[in-house]
Protein backbone atom coordinates (compact mmCIF):
# COMPACT_ATOMS: atom_id res chain seq x y z
CA UNK A 1 0.00 0.00 0.00
CA UNK A 2 2.73 2.45 0.82
CA UNK A 3 4.27 1.90 -2.89
CA UNK A 4 1.18 2.27 -4.51
CA UNK A 5 0.63 5.58 -2.80
CA UNK A 6 3.95 7.03 -3.24
CA UNK A 7 3.43 6.00 -7.10
CA UNK A 8 0.17 7.84 -7.36
CA UNK A 9 1.96 10.88 -5.61
CA UNK A 10 5.02 11.05 -8.15
CA UNK A 11 2.39 10.61 -11.40
CA UNK A 12 0.39 13.51 -9.86
CA UNK A 13 3.61 15.72 -9.71
CA UNK A 14 4.54 15.05 -12.87
CA UNK A 15 1.30 16.16 -14.36
CA UNK A 16 1.39 19.18 -12.57
CA UNK A 17 5.03 20.09 -13.94
CA UNK A 18 4.08 19.46 -17.81
CA UNK A 19 1.22 21.80 -17.31
CA UNK A 20 3.19 24.53 -15.94
CA UNK A 21 5.59 23.82 -18.55
CA UNK A 22 3.26 23.99 -21.84
CA UNK A 23 3.29 27.66 -23.40
CA UNK A 24 -0.15 29.90 -22.63
CA UNK A 25 -3.12 29.14 -24.68
CA UNK A 26 -4.55 31.79 -27.07
CA UNK A 27 -7.40 33.67 -26.75
CA UNK A 28 -10.29 31.97 -28.31
CA UNK A 29 -10.86 35.32 -31.14
CA UNK A 30 -9.29 38.91 -31.37
CA UNK A 31 -11.88 41.44 -31.07
CA UNK A 32 -9.83 43.76 -32.78
CA UNK A 33 -6.56 43.44 -35.21
CA UNK A 34 -3.46 43.73 -34.12
CA UNK A 35 -1.97 47.16 -34.27
CA UNK A 36 0.18 46.24 -37.52
CA UNK A 37 -2.40 44.64 -38.98
CA UNK A 38 -5.33 47.43 -38.39
CA UNK A 39 -4.40 50.10 -40.94
CA UNK A 40 -4.02 47.61 -44.04
CA UNK A 41 -7.14 45.84 -43.06
CA UNK A 42 -9.46 48.90 -42.73
CA UNK A 43 -7.74 50.54 -45.69
CA UNK A 44 -9.10 46.91 -47.88
CA UNK A 45 -12.37 47.47 -45.93
CA UNK A 46 -12.42 50.84 -47.74
CA UNK A 47 -12.12 49.59 -50.93
CA UNK A 48 -14.70 47.35 -50.47
CA UNK A 49 -16.95 49.68 -49.98
CA UNK A 50 -15.98 51.72 -52.54
CA UNK A 51 -15.97 48.71 -54.81
CA UNK A 52 -19.86 47.86 -53.82
CA UNK A 53 -20.77 51.81 -53.86
CA UNK A 54 -19.72 52.31 -57.11
CA UNK A 55 -21.92 51.53 -60.21
CA UNK A 56 -20.93 49.35 -62.67
CA UNK A 57 -22.02 49.20 -66.28
CA UNK A 58 -24.84 46.51 -65.97
CA UNK A 59 -26.23 48.53 -62.89
CA UNK A 60 -29.87 49.37 -63.04
CA UNK A 61 -28.12 53.22 -61.64
CA UNK A 62 -25.68 53.40 -64.45
CA UNK A 63 -28.21 52.33 -66.94
CA UNK A 64 -31.29 54.60 -65.68
CA UNK A 65 -31.03 57.71 -68.05
CA UNK A 66 -33.36 61.12 -68.68
CA UNK A 67 -35.38 59.93 -71.85
CA UNK A 68 -34.22 62.46 -74.49
CA UNK A 69 -36.47 64.14 -76.97
CA UNK A 70 -38.45 67.56 -75.89
CA UNK A 71 -41.12 69.15 -77.08
CA UNK A 72 -42.56 73.14 -77.90
CA UNK A 73 -45.38 72.91 -75.18
CA UNK A 74 -43.03 75.47 -73.32
CA UNK A 75 -42.15 77.34 -76.10
CA UNK A 76 -43.12 81.08 -76.26
CA UNK A 77 -42.17 82.30 -79.60
CA UNK A 78 -45.20 82.44 -81.95
CA UNK A 79 -45.37 83.94 -85.79
CA UNK A 80 -48.51 84.95 -87.35
CA UNK A 81 -47.41 85.77 -90.89
CA UNK A 82 -48.73 89.11 -90.61
CA UNK A 83 -45.58 90.89 -90.84
CA UNK A 84 -43.60 90.02 -94.09
CA UNK A 85 -40.02 90.61 -93.76
CA UNK A 86 -36.95 89.24 -93.06
CA UNK A 87 -36.39 90.19 -89.67
CA UNK A 88 -39.15 89.16 -88.16
CA UNK A 89 -38.84 85.74 -89.73
CA UNK A 90 -35.68 85.10 -88.71
CA UNK A 91 -35.85 86.52 -85.23
CA UNK A 92 -38.84 83.51 -84.93
CA UNK A 93 -37.00 80.80 -86.27
CA UNK A 94 -33.70 81.85 -84.48
CA UNK A 95 -36.09 81.98 -81.41
CA UNK A 96 -37.35 78.61 -81.88
CA UNK A 97 -33.97 76.91 -82.95
CA UNK A 98 -32.58 78.05 -79.41
CA UNK A 99 -35.42 76.84 -77.85
CA UNK A 100 -35.13 73.02 -79.33
CA UNK A 101 -31.34 72.98 -78.80
CA UNK A 102 -32.23 73.61 -74.96
CA UNK A 103 -34.30 71.76 -74.50
CA UNK A 104 -32.95 68.92 -76.71
CA UNK A 105 -35.98 68.30 -78.83
CA UNK A 106 -35.61 66.63 -82.04
CA UNK A 107 -36.60 67.00 -85.70
CA UNK A 108 -39.16 64.62 -85.33
CA UNK A 109 -40.84 66.19 -82.58
CA UNK A 110 -40.07 69.91 -83.88
CA UNK A 111 -42.08 69.12 -86.81
CA UNK A 112 -44.81 67.60 -85.28
CA UNK A 113 -45.00 70.41 -82.79
CA UNK A 114 -44.46 72.82 -85.51
CA UNK A 115 -48.22 74.54 -85.86
CA UNK A 116 -48.03 74.76 -82.12
CA UNK A 117 -46.30 77.81 -82.81
CA UNK A 118 -48.58 79.09 -85.70
CA UNK A 119 -50.99 81.90 -85.82
CA UNK A 120 -53.59 82.88 -88.26
CA UNK A 121 -52.20 83.20 -91.59
CA UNK A 122 -49.11 81.58 -90.96
CA UNK A 123 -51.37 78.21 -89.13
CA UNK A 124 -53.50 78.64 -92.33
CA UNK A 125 -50.25 78.55 -94.93
CA UNK A 126 -48.68 76.08 -92.79
CA UNK A 127 -52.14 73.42 -93.40
CA UNK A 128 -52.30 73.61 -96.39
CA UNK A 129 -47.91 72.77 -97.08
CA UNK A 130 -47.64 70.36 -94.25
CA UNK A 131 -48.43 67.36 -96.11
CA UNK A 132 -45.43 67.37 -98.11
CA UNK A 133 -42.99 68.76 -95.25
CA UNK A 134 -40.96 65.35 -94.80
CA UNK A 135 -38.37 67.78 -92.22
CA UNK A 136 -37.62 69.60 -89.98
CA UNK A 137 -35.28 71.47 -92.28
CA UNK A 138 -37.30 71.98 -95.09
CA UNK A 139 -40.29 72.88 -93.06
CA UNK A 140 -37.85 76.04 -91.47
CA UNK A 141 -36.87 76.48 -95.32
CA UNK A 142 -40.24 76.60 -96.49
CA UNK A 143 -41.14 79.23 -93.66
CA UNK A 144 -38.51 80.88 -94.44
CA UNK A 145 -38.90 81.16 -98.27
CA UNK A 146 -42.62 82.21 -97.97
CA UNK A 147 -42.43 84.81 -95.14
CA UNK A 148 -39.01 86.45 -95.84
CA UNK A 149 -40.36 88.46 -98.68
CA UNK A 150 -43.52 89.14 -100.21
CA UNK A 151 -44.08 88.22 -103.48
CA UNK A 152 -45.99 90.60 -106.05
CA UNK A 153 -49.91 90.49 -105.44
CA UNK A 154 -50.16 89.71 -109.61
CA UNK A 155 -47.89 86.78 -109.04
CA UNK A 156 -50.07 85.47 -105.78
CA UNK A 157 -53.36 85.83 -108.14
CA UNK A 158 -52.11 83.95 -110.61
CA UNK A 159 -50.83 80.93 -108.45
CA UNK A 160 -54.57 81.12 -106.57
CA UNK A 161 -56.66 80.76 -109.89
CA UNK A 162 -54.38 78.40 -111.59
CA UNK A 163 -55.12 76.05 -108.52
CA UNK A 164 -58.24 74.35 -109.79
CA UNK A 165 -59.02 71.52 -107.59
CA UNK A 166 -58.20 68.17 -108.99
CA UNK A 167 -60.36 65.05 -109.27
CA UNK A 168 -58.03 63.12 -106.46
CA UNK A 169 -57.61 65.82 -104.12
CA UNK A 170 -59.37 66.20 -101.09
CA UNK A 171 -61.31 68.96 -100.81
CA UNK A 172 -60.53 69.67 -97.41
CA UNK A 173 -56.82 69.55 -98.15
CA UNK A 174 -57.35 71.96 -101.08
CA UNK A 175 -59.47 74.50 -99.37
CA UNK A 176 -56.20 75.02 -97.18
CA UNK A 177 -53.97 74.76 -99.74
CA UNK A 178 -55.93 78.14 -101.61
CA UNK A 179 -56.08 79.58 -97.82
CA UNK A 180 -52.48 79.37 -97.56
CA UNK A 181 -51.92 81.03 -100.85
CA UNK A 182 -54.12 84.02 -100.41
CA UNK A 183 -52.70 84.36 -97.22
CA UNK A 184 -49.41 85.22 -98.91
CA UNK A 185 -51.85 88.33 -100.54
CA UNK A 186 -49.96 91.63 -99.18
CA UNK A 187 -53.30 93.17 -98.07
CA UNK A 188 -56.40 91.13 -96.47
CA UNK A 189 -59.36 89.79 -98.50
CA UNK A 190 -62.60 89.49 -97.25
CA UNK A 191 -63.97 86.23 -96.12
CA UNK A 192 -67.00 86.47 -98.46
CA UNK A 193 -64.36 86.75 -101.69
CA UNK A 194 -61.97 84.44 -100.24
CA UNK A 195 -65.22 82.21 -99.85
CA UNK A 196 -66.05 83.15 -103.88
CA UNK A 197 -62.59 82.20 -105.05
CA UNK A 198 -62.12 78.83 -103.00
CA UNK A 199 -65.81 77.89 -104.24
CA UNK A 200 -65.13 78.78 -108.24
CA UNK A 201 -61.77 76.84 -107.97
CA UNK A 202 -63.29 73.44 -106.51
CA UNK A 203 -64.34 70.31 -108.91
CA UNK A 204 -67.41 70.39 -110.57
CA UNK A 205 -68.98 67.00 -109.26
CA UNK A 206 -68.70 68.93 -105.92
CA UNK A 207 -70.39 72.44 -107.12
CA UNK A 208 -73.08 70.20 -108.62
CA UNK A 209 -74.34 68.84 -105.19
CA UNK A 210 -73.23 72.17 -102.78
CA UNK A 211 -74.76 75.79 -103.23
CA UNK A 212 -72.64 78.50 -102.76
CA UNK A 213 -75.72 80.21 -100.94
CA UNK A 214 -75.71 77.66 -98.17
CA UNK A 215 -71.77 78.36 -97.23
CA UNK A 216 -71.36 80.93 -94.48
CA UNK A 217 -68.16 80.95 -93.25
CA UNK A 218 -64.60 79.36 -94.76
CA UNK A 219 -64.74 76.65 -92.06
CA UNK A 220 -68.50 75.71 -92.84
CA UNK A 221 -67.08 75.23 -96.66
CA UNK A 222 -64.11 72.87 -95.48
CA UNK A 223 -67.05 70.88 -93.51
CA UNK A 224 -69.53 70.85 -96.88
CA UNK A 225 -67.12 70.01 -99.00
CA UNK A 226 -65.87 67.39 -96.91
CA UNK A 227 -69.44 65.89 -96.57
CA UNK A 228 -70.10 66.44 -99.92
CA UNK A 229 -67.21 64.26 -101.07
CA UNK A 230 -68.40 61.64 -98.57
CA UNK A 231 -72.41 61.40 -99.88
CA UNK A 232 -70.06 60.95 -103.41
CA UNK A 233 -68.32 58.21 -102.43
CA UNK A 234 -70.90 55.92 -100.94
CA UNK A 235 -73.38 56.34 -104.18
CA UNK A 236 -70.29 55.02 -106.01
CA UNK A 237 -69.99 52.28 -103.62
CA UNK A 238 -71.57 49.09 -105.61
CA UNK A 239 -74.63 47.68 -103.69
CA UNK A 240 -74.80 44.51 -101.69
Amino acid sequence: MGCERREAIAVIRNTKTQRSNRAPMAAPFLRFPPPALAPSLVHRDHEVLATESTPTASSPVASTSAAPGGNFSRCTARFTGEARDAETVEAFIEAVQVYKECADVSDEHALRGFPMLLEGNAAAWWRGTRNGVLSWSEAVVRLRTMYGSPPPAYKVLREIFAAEQQGDERGEVFVAKVRAIIARLPYNVPETMQIDIIYGLLHRHIKKRLARDSIISLEHLSEKVRVTEEAIEEIKLPSR
